[in-house]
């Protein structure tokens, strides 16, 4: 259960994009998605109720782990595909996919979870004008680094493209000691795969 208290919805703003992502998540139902059973409110909070992952998080297995085999990254990553290709069949971008936001049920299959940062489009390929604020700095695409630039549902596959180098390496392409010099990492597409690792050239 996520317990969002009313008290911290400071503005109209942000009571509409809480709204909207029950909305959003509400009617999306797929087997890699995590599925939201209920949704409800008092004078203090609004309770939403989902389906119960009890293997945490991706970003949590990993860490057990330090990185994953090509075989265990193939097996995971075609899973987050097919739930983000389910997303955006319904013109929805997820805008905040991370490890942390990828769940693992009872058998370590994938479920898609958080959709706080989502946005509805009309068309595939639509640019929308808006702003992705809570996305994780190391998962930033590079047009949400220019606020108000217009984006498509790709921000969804840049960050795939994060999540396999992070399985495969342990760590993240693009970290700097600040956010600012991630950011630039980003810009600049600065990254190498460390040589001590055997990465295959498929991979």
């Amino acid at each position: 259960m996520k317990i969002i208290s009313k008290w911290s919805l400071e503005n109209f703003i942000q009571r509409n994009a809480l709204y909207n992502q029950i909305k959003i998540h509400w009617n999306l139902v797929h087997s890699n998605v995590v599925a939201m059973k209920s949704y409800f409110e008092d004078k203090e909070n609004v309770y939403l109720l989902f389906e119960l992952c009890i293997n945490d998080s991706l970003e949590s297995f990993l860490k057990t782990r330090n990185y994953l085999s090509e075989f265990e990254v193939q097996y995971y990553v075609y899973q987050i595909l097919k739930g983000l290709e389910y997303i955006h069949q319904n013109n929805i971008i997820h805008g905040n996919l991370t490890l942390k936001n990828i769940l693992l049920n009872h058998s370590l299959k994938i479920k898609i979870s958080n959709f706080s940062e989502a946005l509805k489009f009309q068309t595939l390929n639509e640019c929308v004008s808006s702003e992705l604020t809570e996305t994780t700095p190391y998962y930033t695409a590079p047009e949400l680094l220019i606020k108000w630039l217009p984006f498509t549902q790709k921000v969804d596959f840049w960050t795939i493209g994060i999540i396999i180098f992070y399985l495969l390496i342990g760590w993240p392409p693009f970290e700097g000691k600040t956010v600012k010099e991630t950011y630039e990492s980003i810009y600049k597409l600065n990254y190498t795969f460390p040589p001590e690792l055997k990465i295959s050239k498929n991979a």
